[in-house]
């Protein structure tokens, strides 16, 4: 008051006095980040103490170089890391690095007065997170499309469903695994082809194949292919399975018990006489992957294995049996099952011999009195007593008359007997299978 009044006002030596109107009616106001309606003097006074103080924001050369590294380190950093991080992992990363950003030039504001670029760095880690992640879901997407194209015709569908879920539980390139390989067939099936028209044998594979392949998936085992009347399926793969010889076991017993139960059906509908399958089931290492053309694969298995498995099957015609197992598939699904064992064979392009199980299904005599007798019956052909061997395998075909291995064995031990002991024998009968 005493200055407007032009009295003197020693408070106020030295100082700068400035006089303006504060009323909103004046309409001397300005909008402010603070306050949309700040007087001009209030204005001024901010500037002049700004000019006083020396307290400048600083936005030149240096603060533009600075706003443009961020730019350019934030597209870096997530685009270095954001390929090897789960999404999870990605999505903080790109949330801390925002909000250091944003803390990081706040208080290069407050404290040193340098304005930075504010929103091109973060558009920059919004547009590298945003384009990333798109192109990861595109990415993630083709490869489960990808694979259900691979496996649809192959596996169940829900298998199919977990390979999705979970791309990163299948190697679809070339490796190398023990599974168990399963080969099946329908015995004289020439003889079927012959006598039936081909509309009614189409019709027949059909509904043979269906319910054959649908045991297969509901045991989670791999549809190879068909070749013809025959059926070659591999458990274990893709999906890592310890239990695949067990599962291998489990589809084959069902599927026999398919044919029996199907048998009236296919003779009525399909003019089809009594059908019988020959099984054959090995379990071993393989080469397993996509193999084929640039144009055309297929996901299958190759291997030693895979050849012991056919001639294991083929080797029931032989034997009078239907389902054979190696030794490799006997020892780790013995329980639960009912093996006896049956020979020792040596088979066509193998040097090592391969010890054979029957696996029993469902039988119509008494297993605890057949095996035992019928291994004690092969301890003694192995030994030479060729003769008790024969008594004993006479027995087995008074329990089950026509049993073929019990046949097979007693026809062995006349030929043994009317001829001298072979050289090298070893106590193993080794059977050279053409």
């Amino acid at each position: 008051c005493d200055f407007l009044q032009g009295r003197p006002t020693p408070s106020l030596e030295g100082k700068i006095v400035l006089v303006g109107a504060t009323a909103t009616g004046l309409e001397d106001n300005h909008p402010t980040p603070v306050d949309p309606t700040t007087p001009s003097v209030v204005l001024s006074a901010h500037l002049i103490d700004n000019l006083v103080a020396g307290d400048f924001l600083r936005k030149d050369r240096m603060t533009r170089l600075i706003s443009l590294s961020l730019i350019l380190l934030f597209g870096l950093v997530l685009g270095l890391l954001f390929p090897r991080a789960r999404p999870t992992t990605s999505f903080f990363i790109f949330l801390t690095l925002m909000i250091a950003e944003a803390v990081g030039i706040h208080l290069f504001f407050v404290r040193l007065g340098w304005v930075l670029q504010n929103v091109y760095p973060l558009a920059s880690g919004v547009l590298v997170y945003g384009g990333l992640s798109f192109y990861g879901f595109l990415a993630e997407e083709k490869k489960k499309r990808f694979i259900s194209e691979t496996f649809e015709h192959y596996l169940a569908p829900d298998v199919i469903q977990e390979l999705t879920d979970h791309p990163e539980k299948v190697r679809l390139g070339g490796e190398r695994k023990e599974l168990t390989v399963f080969f099946s067939d329908i015995r004289d099936f020439s003889a079927i082809v012959e006598t039936t028209p081909p509309e009614v044998l189409i019709e027949f594979l059909n509904s043979y194949l269906t319910p054959v392949t649908d045991i297969i998936f509901r045991h989670k085992g791999l549809l190879d292919k068909y070749i013809g009347d025959a059926v070659m399926a591999v458990f274990g793969a893709p999906l890592d399975e310890p239990d695949h010889p067990r599962l291998a076991c489990r589809s084959a017993v069902d599927i026999m018990r398919l044919i029996a139960a199907s048998q009236g059906k296919w003779r009525s509908e399909f003019k089809i006489p009594r059908l019988d399958i020959g099984i054959g089931i090995n379990t071993g290492p393989v080469t397993v992957g996509n193999m084929g053309s640039e144009r055309r694969f297929d996901y299958t298995v190759i291997g030693d294995a895979v050849n012991v498995a056919s001639r294991v099957e083929d080797l029931n015609k032989y034997y009078g049996t239907s389902l054979l197992v190696t030794e490799g598939t006997y020892e780790k699904a013995r329980d639960g099952f009912v093996f006896r064992e049956i020979d020792v064979v040596q088979v066509k392009g193998k040097k090592e011999r391969t010890r054979l199980y029957e696996l029993i299904v469902d039988p119509p005599y008494e297993p605890d009195r057949l095996i035992p007798l019928f291994a004690e019956g092969l301890r003694l052909y192995r030994s030479g007593s060729f003769r008790e061997a024969r008594r004993l395998f006479g027995q087995c075909l008074i329990l089950v008359p026509g049993d073929g291995p019990a046949c097979l064995f007693q026809e062995r031990c006349l030929q043994m007997e009317k001829s001298p002991l072979p050289e090298g024998w070893d106590g193993l009968t080794v059977f050279h299978h053409k």
